[in-house]
Order: structure tokens, then C-alpha cells, then sequence
């Protein structure tokens, strides 16, 4: 009896859903005249995306009533739907080109980059190249200094990182552009301020060989040289990464004398090298204090003045020598 009873209601429920489904094919065929099951099968026509069955003319006429009625996100949405119903149509890429530009006019710019990009991709040839890749650039500008919000509105803050990986598609749309060695440029600058100092002396580098004999090489050159130094004050005691960052700033300062960055590079400079005298000094220190080697502390000390014979350690390191060279002095082997 139970078992009959399922049966039955599982009947039901059958016939009520096909019933259910029927209706809104129906009602989708009497009121939404973007649906028709006789179109085109090359055509990328769906039952909820609501491109004109009179053709893309049609759909054109609609997406620019949606603007001038000022509500955009349908013109948005409409743009859409010729795109996709008829991409190899002329007014696709017109239609492509609206979207991206109202997307932009609303200040969706992650969406309207996409958009642009989208003809770039599957229009190319159909457009005024130069005209998309600037309004590109302007977009990826504009997510660069796009203001957020914290969670509870407290504060603002802005996020020029989510514009890094847009950067890099422009600097691949289009590498001879004028405005390419400062993109790439920018893009070192933002891995500096975030303190990604390896992965910012990796960008200057590369717009230094990318575009050399230009003022933004030099640029590059010398905030490749900061970069080193940001490292090695990371690492006050790693001599190598003070010698990194010295053999960087001397470098530069061959590289492109006498230019707006060489009093400050040159002062950077002498700075180094007083650190890496010091730290030659305190290994000569601690092999005559510590471990009681005269010998080894002798060689230390010599090296520093020859290394370094104008340091600020080298007076301390000269008179070291002389009291260690000293017959009266106690040799510790």
C-alpha cells in the first residue's frame, strides 16, 4: 500500500514539474522575443539571454535606447547579447567597444579592461587599435588609484598592485608604445613600495635593457641601485649584500655620470663603503680580542687599508697594525 502510495505522488510530482517547465517555455515564446527555437544554430542564442530575433540591427537599436533611457546596465547586458549571438556581425565590435566604454563610464574597470582586451583578442584588424590600447592604459591607470573601503566603511585605502598584472597585458598588447618604459617603470615602483625589494630591482633591470638610451633607463638604473640598498639595510651584517649594493650605486654612477640621482648615488656610495670597512674592522677585531690571533687579525687589518684606504675605519685600522706589529707585543699563535 505504501509503496503504491510513492508510486503515485512520484507520478504526481513528474507530471507537475514537465507541466511547470512547459509553462515557462511557453510564456518565455509569447513574451521574450529573444527566443526562438527555429534560429540559426551557429548562433549563440539562449533562452535567457534576450538578443532581438529581427537581427543585429535590431539588437544595436536596443542597446542605444537602453543608453539614452539612461539605464545602463541593461545597454551593458544588451551589448552582450549581440556580441554573442552574432560576434562575426560589423556592429559586434561597435557593440563590444560601447560595453567596455560603459563598463568604464561606471567605474567597473577590472570588467572594462576585460572588455577591451576582448577586442583585442577576437576583433583584431576590426578597430582603431591605438584608440583601445590608450583607453586600455587609462583603465589600468584608473585601477591603479581606485579607492576601497574596509569592511565597516572606517577607512579608505587604495591598492596599486591589483593594476600590475593589467600593466604587464599592455605591455604584451602593445611593446613599442611610447608609454611602455614608464609602465614598466611604474611597475618596479609599486614592488618597491610594497618593499618587494627583489622582485623591484628584477623590473628596474629589465626597463633598463628594454628600453636603454632613455631617461627612464636611467631612472630604472638608479631605483635598481635603491632596491640593493633597501636589501642590504634589511641585512646590516651580511657583507655581501652591502657589496651588492655598492657594486649596484658604482655601477650606475659609471654608467650615467653626471645626471639629477650622482650627488645622491655618490654620497650612497661612501656610505657602503664605510659599511663594508667597518664590518672588514670588526672581523679584524674579534680575531685579535676574541680569538687571540694576532696573525690573522694583522692580515684583516692590512686588507681593510688597502681596500678601503680612505674609510672611516682606516686610521683605527692603521693604528692597529702598528700596535700588533709592535716586537715588545705578545705573539698568539
Amino acid at each position: 500500500m505504501i509503496s503504491s502510495v510513492f508510486h503515485h505522488s512520484a507520478k504526481a510530482l513528474t507530471g507537475l514539474f514537465i507541466l511547470l517547465t512547459l509553462g515557462s517555455l511557453l510564456t518565455a515564446k509569447e513574451t521574450d522575443t529573444g527566443f526562438e527555437d527555429n534560429l540559426d544554430a551557429q548562433r549563440k542564442f539562449s533562452l535567457f539571454g534576450r538578443a532581438a530575433r529581427e537581427g543585429a540591427e535590431a539588437q544595436w537599436v536596443r542597446c542605444n535606447e537602453y543608453v539614452n533611457q539612461n539605464k545602463i546596465k541593461k545597454a551593458i547586458k544588451h551589448c552582450g547579447y549581440l556580441v554573442d549571438a552574432w560576434p562575426d556581425h560589423a556592429l559586434a565590435n561597435d557593440a563590444q567597444r560601447l560595453k567596455a566604454d560603459l563598463l568604464f563610464a561606471q567605474g567597473e574597470f577590472k570588467d572594462a579592461f576585460d572588455a577591451y582586451q576582448f577586442m583585442i583578442t577576437d576583433f583584431s584588424g576590426r578597430f582603431d587599435y591605438d584608440a583601445v590600447i590608450q583607453q586600455q592604459l587609462e583603465t589600468a591607470r584608473k585601477i591603479e588609484t581606485e579607492t576601497h573601503t574596509t569592511l565597516f566603511g572606517f577607512s579608505h585605502y587604495t591598492k596599486p598592485s591589483n593594476a600590475i598584472p593589467h600593466y604587464r597585458t599592455l605591455m604584451a598588447n602593445a611593446p613599442e608604445m611610447v608609454v611602455m618604459p614608464e609602465i614598466g617603470y611604474r611597475i618596479g615602483e609599486i614592488m618597491l613600495e610594497q618593499k618587494k625589494y627583489e622582485e623591484a630591482l628584477t623590473e628596474f633591470e629589465q626597463v633598463e635593457q628594454r628600453y636603454p638610451n632613455t631617461p627612464t633607463a636611467i631612472r630604472a638604473a638608479f631605483q635598481r641601485a635603491q632596491s640593493y640598498i633597501h636589501l642590504a639595510k634589511k641585512n646590516k651584517q651580511d657583507a655581501r649584500a652591502i657589496e651588492n649594493a655598492w657594486a649596484a650605486v658604482s655601477v650606475f654612477l659609471s654608467t650615467y655620470p653626471g645626471n639629477e640621482f650622482s650627488e645622491k648615488a655618490y654620497k650612497q656610495q661612501q656610505n657602503l663603503h664605510n659599511q663594508l670597512a667597518a664590518i672588514r674592522f670588526k672581523q679584524a677585531e674579534f680575531y685579535e680580542v676574541r680569538a687571540g690571533n694576532r696573525k690573522a687579525a694583522l692580515v684583516c687589518y692590512e686588507a681593510l687599508t688597502v681596500e678601503f684606504p680612505d674609510s672611516d675605519w682606516t686610521l683605527k685600522a692603521k693604528s692597529r697594525i702598528d700596535a700588533l706589529s709592535d716586537p715588545s707585543a705578545e705573539e698568539t699563535l
